[in-house]
C-alpha cells in the first residue's frame, strides 16, 4: 500500500466519524417551540460547556452508535472536541441567546459523530434554533438537533451559523470549514530522505 492510499483510506475513516457538512447556498433556521424540557436542558448543559471551555464535556452529551469500539467512541469525541474548540475561537464566546423565533437565511456548519450509513437509518431529528450574540462576530445562530434512539435524547449535531446577509459571512465560514477540515483528512505525511 502506498502513502498516498494508506492516507486516503485513513481520511475516509475519518470523514465517516466524524461528519462536516457546509451550507455555502442559503438555508433556513425555522424557528420552533421547544418540543421537550428535556431538549431545552441538553442545550444549556452543552451551552455551559462551550462557555467554560469544556469541549470533552460538550462532545460527551453527541449521540454516538452503541455499536462502536472503545477507540471509535475516543476517535469521535476528540474530533467533535477539536471541532468546537475550533468554531469556539473563530466566532467567539455566546454572549447571549434566545429561541429563535423567526426564518432567517443563514450560511453554517454542522457537525455531528456517527456515519452517514449509520444516521441515514434514524433520520428523525427534534431541532431547537437558537439566535445568539458571538463576541467576535455578533448575531448568529446555532441550531442544535436532537434523537431518541436507544439511550434516551441526545445531541445528533450542532449547527453553528451567520446571516448571510452579514458583511463576510460566507467568508467566515469558509475560513472555519477549512480548518476543520484539517481535523477531519489532515495532509499526508511523507517520509523524504536526504
Amino acid at each position: 500500500m502506498t502513502i498516498f492510499e494508506f492516507w486516503y483510506k485513513e481520511a475516509i475513516k475519518t470523514i465517516f466519524l466524524f461528519i462536516l457538512v457546509f451550507a455555502c447556498y442559503p438555508s433556513v433556521a425555522k424557528a420552533q417551540e421547544p418540543f421537550d424540557q428535556l431538549a431545552v436542558t441538553l442545550s444549556s448543559h452543552f451551552f455551559l460547556a462551550m462557555q467554560s471551555d469544556d469541549f470533552d464535556k460538550a462532545s460527551s452529551l453527541f449521540k454516538l452508535p452503541n455499536y462502536y469500539t472503545t477507540d471509535e467512541i475516543k476517535s469521535d469525541r476528540e474530533g467533535i472536541s477539536k471541532a468546537l474548540k475550533i468554531v469556539k475561537s473563530e466566532l467567539g464566546l455566546i454572549v447571549s441567546k434566545e429561541i429563535n423565533k423567526k426564518k432567517v437565511d443563514i450560511v453554517s456548519v454542522t457537525f455531528q459523530g456517527g456515519s452517514i450509513p449509520y444516521w441515514e437509518k434514524y433520520p428523525q431529528v427534534h431541532s431547537i434554533v437558537y439566535r445568539v450574540i458571538f463576541q467576535n462576530e455578533g448575531e448568529g445562530y446555532v441550531t442544535i438537533s436532537f434523537c431518541n434512539i436507544d439511550t434516551g435524547w441526545k445531541i445528533r449535531s450542532v449547527k453553528y451559523g451567520l446571516s448571510e446577509k452579514s458583511a463576510g459571512s460566507v467568508d467566515k465560514i469558509n475560513r472555519i470549514l477549512k480548518k476543520l477540515i484539517k481535523i477531519v483528512a489532515p495532509e499526508p505525511k511523507t517520509n523524504t530522505k536526504i
